[in-house]
């Protein structure tokens, strides 16, 4: 574990637990949310699914000895999504 590499961990940390958090408050409103959505409960389970997954898989990252490449690669992840959010929102207000 390198020295400089504490904040770039706690980071990780922070994002896949929140991320995870979010994904279980998800799941306990994937009936509500749906519909305010428009989609199916089972839609909202599997997002919240995928978000409690990248939580977990988050913070065993965090622990491995080379993070560079990871906290790149989940930067990356983060905009993408981020990208196909904003866009399917832009597809469903137009």
């Amino acid at each position: 574990m390198a020295v400089n590499d504490s904040f770039l961990r706690q980071a990780i940390r922070l994002d896949a637990t929140g991320t995870g958090l979010l994904g279980l408050a998800a799941a306990g409103f994937a009936q509500p949310l749906s519909r305010l959505t428009g989609l199916t409960p089972t839609h909202g389970y599997i997002a919240a699914a995928a978000f409690v997954f990248y939580g977990v898989v988050g913070n065993l990252l965090a622990d491995r000895a080379r993070i560079r490449g990871i906290g790149i690669g989940l930067s990356a992840f983060n905009v993408v999504g981020t990208v196909v959010a904003v866009l399917l929102a832009a597809s469903t207000i137009a």
